[in-house]
């Protein structure tokens, strides 16, 4: 949700077929625009108010940035430090709140670039069993690259699946 889902949405629109030239036009295009305090940027850093949960606790109320979570240890995701140790029954939780701004993004995008922890004000980590976002109003969210509306989610974690090719 949030950062991530609006740049996704700006990605996929209708205009134009997904590409690399695209993915960078859509970071320059974002980059200046933080610079000047553009529309462009309103597009992507737009803050969601919520209450999000972790294992059934509040974990965070107000207005955030970006939610996300993720069960691969190893990577290296946008706005996540590197996943490792997860313990094999939780998933990682991070969170941006209000007070991570443009500008503090692009402080630290050569950090994110290169997966390193990013950890400050503002960010937040956790990890978790399940993952509960209820929003004041409908919110776009991704899950797995595709695109869905919806006021709250829940996430929990399943059994491992393994996949053997025959």
């Amino acid at each position: 949700m949030g950062i991530i889902s609006n740049f996704f949405k700006l990605y996929y629109d209708d205009s134009s077929e997904p590409s690399r030239d695209k993915f960078f036009d859509i970071i320059l295009k974002g980059i200046g625009s933080i610079i000047i305090n553009g529309k462009y940027a309103e597009k992507i850093l737009e803050l969601t108010k919520g209450v999000i949960s972790i294992d059934k606790k509040c974990w965070y109320t107000g207005d955030y940035r970006t939610i996300a979570a993720s069960s691969l240890s190893g990577a290296n995701i946008v706005l996540f430090k590197p996943f490792e140790n997860i313990p094999k029954d939780k998933f990682r939780v991070v969170g941006a709140d209000f007070r991570v701004s443009g500008l503090d993004i692009l402080k630290k995008l050569p950090a994110i670039i290169m997966g390193k922890d990013i950890s400050n004000e503002g960010i937040l980590y956790e990890d978790a069993t399940e993952l509960g976002i209820f929003n004041e109003k409908q919110s776009l969210y991704t899950l797995d690259g595709e695109m869905y509306n919806g006021k709250n989610l829940k996430i929990e974690l399943g059994p491992k699946l393994n996949f053997i090719k025959v």
